[in-house]
């Protein structure tokens, strides 16, 4: 192991070799034996550990717990109500989409005439377009 990745390992986890990937720490074990500066380091860092893992978090005192409680609104029940009414005025308004595509061309009258020779004016933005060009 070299000493860079000593130091990562020692900043990333710890100064305890269980808190360390099972991978790492044989050679872990081995580096330490060997490099004075490292079991130092080693030392520092579980130092700090034993600080972090002396530090309690207190709790939210009672009051904090009483303002919060007490600024809980509970969801209307009437929600309940507008969602479905929401529900159905969307689904109102898509079947009357869907009613007038349907129906809007059936009720307009059209021009036969342009509707039956629609193929004679074929054409693209490079000209003309010949059907039988691409026939088989």
């Amino acid at each position: 192991m070299k000493p860079e990745r000593f130091a990562q390992l020692l900043a990333s986890y710890g100064g305890r070799l269980e808190r360390w990937p099972a991978a790492e720490r044989e050679a872990a074990k081995r580096f330490l034996a060997g490099d004075a500066e490292a079991a130092r380091q080693q030392s520092v860092a579980l130092e700090f550990d034993e600080l972090l893992d002396a530090y309690v978090l207190a709790g939210p005192d009672a009051d904090l717990i009483r303002r919060v409680n007490l600024g809980f609104r509970p969801r209307a029940s009437h929600s309940l109500l507008r969602e479905w009414w929401l529900g159905l005025a969307l689904g109102s308004a898509a079947a009357a989409g869907a009613a007038c595509g349907v129906l809007l061309p059936v009720a307009l009258p059209q021009d036969d005439s342009s509707a039956l020779n629609w193929a004679d004016d074929q054409a693209t933005a490079f000209g003309a377009y010949e059907w039988e060009e691409w026939q088989p």
